[in-house]
């Protein structure tokens, strides 16, 4: 995990890829989402590949999000840090 900057505090990383397809004239959405993969802030390097569909439909916009939610590992749990630093969306592609 050498290229992810852990916030303080912050000991795993959740990714997760989204498509989804907006269309504005017929006022409908959907998503798709791929598995949820999870980073330890330990592991000195890992390879990271993830695929999803496109949402059912032939009209509107397709945008592709990667999600990185930082996450501390308390009592065995996993728990979404809720400061600024909770998550971190990159639109891919549109």
């Amino acid at each position: 995990a050498l290229d992810l900057a852990f916030p303080p505090g912050a000991s795993h990383a959740s990714i997760v890829c989204a498509c989804s397809r907006f269309d504005f004239q017929l006022a409908e959405r959907s998503a798709v989402l791929s598995h949820e993969t999870i980073v330890s802030a330990n592991q000195a390097a890992f390879d990271f590949s993830s695929t999803t569909g496109v949402p059912p439909g032939s009209s509107g916009i397709v945008i592709f999000v990667l999600r990185i939610a930082f996450q501390q590992e308390i009592a065995g749990t996993l728990v979404t840090l809720k400061n600024k630093h909770q998550h971190c969306a990159v639109v891919l592609g549109a």
